[in-house]
Order: C-alpha cells, then structure tokens, then sequence
C-alpha cells in the first residue's frame, strides 16, 4: 500500500524493498504457478504506480526503472507471447503516463487541455 499511495516523506528506498521482498516471497513458494502469481503481483503494483497521475513523476519514474530490472526475469517466467505483449504493454503505458505527460505538460496543465492531438505532417 506505501508504494501505490506514498506519503510526502517516503523515499524512492521503499519501492527497492519492496520488489526484494516480494522476489524474496517468490523465492520460498514451492508451486512454479504460486512463484509466477507472485512476480506478476510485483509487476502488476509497480505498473499501478507508472499509470497514476497523481503520484510524482519521480516516484512513477523509479518504478518504471524497476520494471526495466524485472524483463530477465519476465523473460524466464513468461512464454514469449506472453513476454512480448507484455513489453509491448508497458512501453505503451510508459509513454503515455510518463514520457508524453513529462516532455509535453499533458497534465501539467491544470486540466485545460484533457487530449493531446499532434498529427503528424507530411
């Protein structure tokens, strides 16, 4: 819960422990689905806090960091279908919660301007 909802002084600290300890829990399942749920459950959290506009960039920014650490492990876990849409997902949401809302002031805005429409010239 202090990783989705981070109070004012919480540091950047606490989303490491909390991927080490949820990868140690991982670790003492002895089911391989149990195991797999719960790398999912790291990902799934840490995914919430990238699409959640209301916590700082930076905050969003050192999650996506740490979904960057997990793709090796992604990789063992998941089938490559699965893997690569999956990616493909996290790309998607990356650009647009953080790097359109960060580079282009989407949100910076105090709620003038809801869509962003750039189309591209020829």
């Amino acid at each position: 819960m202090e990783v989705k909802n981070p109070s004012k002084d919480s540091e950047l600290e606490l989303i490491n422990r909390y991927v080490h300890a949820g990868l140690e829990r991982a670790k003492g399942m002895c089911d391989s689905q149990d195991t797999k749920a719960a790398h999912l459950r790291i990902l799934d959290t840490l995914l919430n806090v990238v699409c959640d506009s209301l916590l700082s960039i930076a905050w969003r920014k050192y999650c996506f960091r740490m979904i960057q650490r997990l793709k090796p492990l992604l990789f063992e876990i998941l089938e490559s279908r699965q893997y690569h849409r999956i990616i493909a997902d996290i790309t998607i949401l990356y650009n647009y919660f953080i790097e359109d809302t960060h580079n282009n002031g989407i949100l910076k805005n105090s709620g003038s301007q809801i869509f962003y429409f750039n189309p591209s010239r020829k």
